[in-house]
């Protein structure tokens, strides 16, 4: 099994039990990050997301679950 997102709602704990249950049963999380600034979130997903807000839910999801950084790559 595979999570695709963005990671928005992993300060929710019924979020965070679902994503270590999906760790347990060896599935893993592709956490989709289109910037590391806060200006670039805005700009290409149209949020005010602090950075340092992506980067704590990362690094939580990351420790309930295998996971991977998808990012896109384009020209603005």
């Amino acid at each position: 099994m595979r999570l695709i997102t963005n990671g928005s709602l992993l300060d929710r704990m019924t979020v965070q039990k679902a994503v270590a249950r999906l760790g347990r049963a060896r599935g893993e999380v592709w956490f989709k990050l289109d910037s590391a600034t806060a200006d670039g979130l805005a700009r290409i997903n149209g949020t005010r997301t602090r950075p340092e807000l992506v980067a704590r839910r990362l690094a939580c999801c990351a420790a309930l679950a295998p996971t991977w950084v998808q990012t896109c790559l384009f020209r603005i």
